[in-house]
């Protein structure tokens, strides 16, 4: 039998599903024995406590809170050498997962010392997502796309992270619940089902974590171009009411972000937000069309970003030449309105967990194509391109991902052994340029291990960019901001770690 053929058997099979979910599964074993990595420490202390940090103990069902706002608060992380010394001292991060916190308070509670246990709980979870995805898909798509597409999910690379990392399942809980809500959303408007249960998952998916607002997006495009149902966007007022409460609640429990260069409010900046969408929403997408995936655009500099936007437009210029009906434009629109809410952050593949699924049934239809030899010219070549690159590049970029938090956690380790016992000992410790933000890990990495940490640990810049200076001496002032200094040699970090 040919590939071509082999490949069309394949997506055609009733099981496909089935072995996508498997296939799933399988690469997601080798997380097993990933232990604890970078926030899983975090999250360790929150949970359980820990003398050396006994004002930092969280709620169960608040292990997400971060920064809270407090100036005292943060004063006492900065002293501690978790943020660095010019951090403003209202800056807040704070998500409200009450959900997904209440999942790693329960493997706390039940495997504290058994990391593979809490792995295996995301693998679950995993599989769950994988289900109802393939579900989702069988809603759209029929034969050989509805397989290759169940396929292509369950194995792309922007999976890995999600499962691979134990503080990333709130991306998987809600995920799952979420798309669960899209899927009986359109149940209902096929007169399956009632109307009233996509909300009320969609409720519990936002209390999984915020990721979960994707899925307005996908509801939305879903009215204009697929519902059957007279006037259909009035039936999304339900979700409305749904989100107009969650919003108060999170607000009202202090979840949001402030002075935060790493995340952006839409609602408090939106000329920021705005900004970093126009970017943003390109890379995101073509990381699941064929691009490579953004998750290094934070540690590389502005060549490699340039090089990233390009190749990401391209393949999303790819993707619009290959419409060719309604529903190929629904799983387009879907999936640029459900990644809007994820350009609030720096992208990344763990924010694709919805924008995904529609994805890939682009992908699928154009892929079954190609195999019925309808393709010709460019889009012959580029559907090409997606079906080796998700078939043979995928399941490598899969482990790789899944991994690579595992490969911060033995850096972070070096890093942590690298600070002299004699330094260690001394009730102060302030480093002038850290190895990046793994720096900000060292005293909790150190705590958890048991070793000596000095009372203050404070930390003055990181190893990803240059060293600002001062044109001044003595006591830093946290609110004035830095000059720039000139780019030379000389301003480089020349080691892999800090001299302490």
């Amino acid at each position: 039998m040919s590939v071509r053929g082999a490949l069309q058997r394949l997506g055609a099979d009733p099981r496909a599903s089935r072995w996508a979910v498997l296939a799933g599964v399988a690469l997601s074993l080798p997380t097993l024995v990933g232990g604890f990595q970078v926030d899983d420490h975090w999250h360790a202390i929150a949970l359980r406590g820990h003398p050396a940090w006994p004002e930092f103990r969280l709620r169960a069902w608040d292990v997400f809170r971060f920064f809270d706002g407090s100036p005292v608060h943060n004063q006492a992380l900065m002293d501690r050498g978790v943020v660095a010394w010019w951090t403003d001292l209202d800056v807040r991060v704070a998500f409200v997962r009450p959900l997904s916190s209440l999942t790693h308070a329960l493997d706390h509670r039940l495997f504290p010392g058994a990391p593979w246990a809490m792995h295996l709980h995301s693998i679950l979870w995993f599989a769950a997502l994988l289900a109802v995805a393939s579900a989702l898909i069988a809603r759209f798509l029929s034969g050989t796309a509805r397989g290759l597409a169940a396929l292509f999910y369950a194995v792309s690379c922007a999976r890995g992270v999600t499962v691979g990392w134990i503080a990333q399942r709130n991306s998987l809980v809600a995920g799952t619940l979420a798309l669960g809500a899209i899927l009986l959303h359109d149940r209902a408007s096929k007169r399956e089902g009632s109307a009233l249960h996509g909300p009320l998952l969609f409720a519990f998916a936002l209390l999984g974590g915020e990721s979960a607002l994707a899925a307005l997006g996908v509801l939305v495009a879903h009215a204009w171009f697929v519902d059957p149902r007279p006037r259909p966007l009035r039936f999304l007022v339900p979700y409305g009411v749904v989100f107009v409460g969650w919003a108060v609640f999170y607000r009202v429990l202090g979840g949001g972000v402030r002075h935060s260069s790493g995340y952006a409010d839409p609602l408090a900046n939106p000329v920021r937000f705005a900004r970093g969408a126009v970017v943003h929403l390109p890379l995101l997408l073509g990381g699941e069309l064929g691009a490579p995936l953004p998750d290094a655009w934070p540690a590389v500099g502005l060549g490699p970003r340039v090089a990233m936007v390009v190749l990401a437009c391209v393949a999303l210029a790819f993707a619009v030449r290959a419409l060719t009906d309604r529903l190929d434009r629904f799983f387009l629109a879907a999936a640029v309105l459900s990644v809007l809410p994820g350009c609030a952050t720096f992208p990344s593949g763990r924010l694709l967990t919805i924008p995904g699924v529609m994805l890939v049934c682009l992908q699928a239809r154009l892929v079954t194509r190609l195999l019925e030899g309808e393709l010709r010219g460019s889009l012959r070549a580029w559907a090409t391109w997606v079906l080796g690159g998700r078939l043979l590049l995928g399941p490598v970029l899969f482990l790789v991902t899944a991994m690579q938090f595992a490969l911060l956690e033995h850096r972070l380790h070096g890093l942590s052994d690298s600070i002299p016992d004699d330094l260690a000992r001394r009730p102060a410790l302030y480093v002038v340029n850290g190895p990046g933000f793994l720096t900000a890990y060292a005293p909790v990495h150190r705590s958890r291990a048991g070793v000596p940490s000095p009372r203050i640990f404070g930390w003055l810049g990181i190893g990803m960019h240059p060293p600002d200076r001062r044109a001044d001496a003595g006591t830093p002032d946290r609110r004035r901001p830095l000059r720039r200094p000139a780019r030379d040699a000389r301003d480089r970090p020349r080691a892999a770690f800090p001299r302490w």
